[in-house]
């Protein structure tokens, strides 16, 4: 079993090991926030089991275990161990041969109460459910400011493998000469032996680039005497997009509309900076446009840090509704203008409580230019839940819908 903990990037880092493990005809579950599915000699379904949760509880995770080991013959598994699931034991009874860091930054205070609360959950991945393996590995950012903490929650064992920008150790998996275009990103790697190779990504972001590098250190190490380099490459070529993860859902026509899953600080200004980049490469002058609320009932302290990241990287900002639940929608948004430290003229800053009003104001705003609008937030999430009911609602759909009356309409 392999595990990927991380505020951010679990999704698209199981996705693309999934995706290398089945092009090589090795049998491998999926378990994760998508849900849950199977590549076995037999099938090669894009179809997913739903879960309630990321990491499902642990009477239904051994179950769907059971199910891919005994129904399917599945004899690898790749999921995503959330905090919340390793601190109410929802992997009890896992033996994971391979633990993976993507990163650590705030999120889920209002579970966590605190940082170090939440550190020291994401640590039980290596200290307690990697030890219990004969031969593990550890995977690890080592541009991560907490990397020492999780190496040091290592068992004695373990064989520690890290990747970043830099090298770090003798055991590095190493990304330089990063570039990016509209068709995608190229850099080259560096591996522990010394050997250097190119690697292409039709997908955008240097948080690509991380999350391929922990992928390339994941397959090399653990399964060298299935897959080479090479190939692994060649699988990561040709990944695609998972939903809801900087997702382009209208491309240049003339404008452009990506759907994103950031819910943190961090990953709003990672998403950003993103599009920044890619707009860069596309026209200079046009305008990033990010749509985004924060959760109902959840961290509120991550509220205005998101409105600060909005303020410092976006040119017009909608801020909107994202599940409020239970919480007053306009005091969350409230929570988030907070942290807006500048005066912001109306042409700049506008909020909608609807969010589909949200959505068709940006659209409407970029309708005539050259501009990325960022809907963040939701990704693949298929429903907006209120006070005491949820309601369909997608992202994607609620685009689709508006470019095709603007379509008709002749914009």
């Amino acid at each position: 079993m392999i595990g990927v903990t991380g505020t951010n990037g679990k999704t698209t880092v199981t996705h693309m090991i999934e995706k290398v493990l089945s092009d090589a005809k090795v049998t491998v579950g999926l378990i994760g926030s998508l849900g849950y599915r199977c590549h076995d000699h037999e099938r090669n379904t894009n179809e997913y089991m739903k879960t309630d949760c990321t990491t499902p509880y642990a009477w239904l995770l051994q179950t769907i275990l059971n199910e891919m080991k005994n129904k399917y013959h599945i004899e690898n598994v790749v999921m995503e161990v959330s905090s919340y699931g390793l601190a109410v034991e929802r992997v009890y009874g896992c033996e994971f041969s391979v633990a993976i860091l993507t990163n650590f930054t705030q999120d889920h205070l209002s579970f966590h109460k605190t940082m170090d609360n939440y550190l020291q959950v994401k640590l039980l991945l290596f200290s307690k459910y990697l030890s219990r393996s004969l031969s593990p590995n550890a995977i690890i950012n080592h541009d991560d400011p907490s990397y020492e903490q999780f190496i040091n929650a290592c068992p004695s064992n373990a064989q520690v493998y890290t990747y970043g920008l830099t090298k770090k150790n003798q055991n590095s998996f190493v990304a330089y000469n990063i570039k990016t275009s509209i068709n995608g990103t190229n850099y080259t790697i560096l591996l522990p032996s010394g050997e250097t190779q190119c690697v292409h990504l039709t997908i955008h972001g240097e948080f690509n680039v991380y999350n391929s590098l922990a992928c390339i250190a994941t397959c090399l190490t653990t399964y060298s005497h299935l897959l080479t380099l090479d190939q692994i490459i060649q699988s990561l070529e040709k990944f695609e997009t998972v939903k809801g993860r900087f997702e382009f859902i209208i491309c240049c026509k003339p404008f452009s509309v990506v759907v994103d899953y950031a819910h943190t600080s961090d990953a709003l200004e990672r998403t950003m900076k993103n599009g920044r980049q890619w707009l860069v490469e596309f026209n200079k002058n046009s305008r990033l446009i990010i749509v985004f609320g924060c959760g109902g009932n959840k961290d509120q302290l991550k509220r205005p840090l998101m409105g600060h990241v909005a303020e410092e990287n976006a040119d017009i900002i909608i801020i909107t509704s994202d599940n409020p639940r239970q919480e007053n929608p306009q005091s969350i948004i409230d929570d988030i203008l907070s942290g807006i430290q500048q005066k912001i003229d109306n042409n700049r800053l506008y909020i909608e409580l609807d969010r589909e009003k949200a959505i068709h104001l940006a659209m409407n705003l970029a309708k005539n230019r050259n501009d990325l609008i960022i809907i963040a937030g939701k990704g693949h999430e298929s429903t907006q839940i209120l006070a005491d009911h949820s309601i369909q609602f997608s992202d994607q759909e609620v685009v689709k819908n508006k470019y095709k009356q603007m379509m008709q309409n002749n914009f």
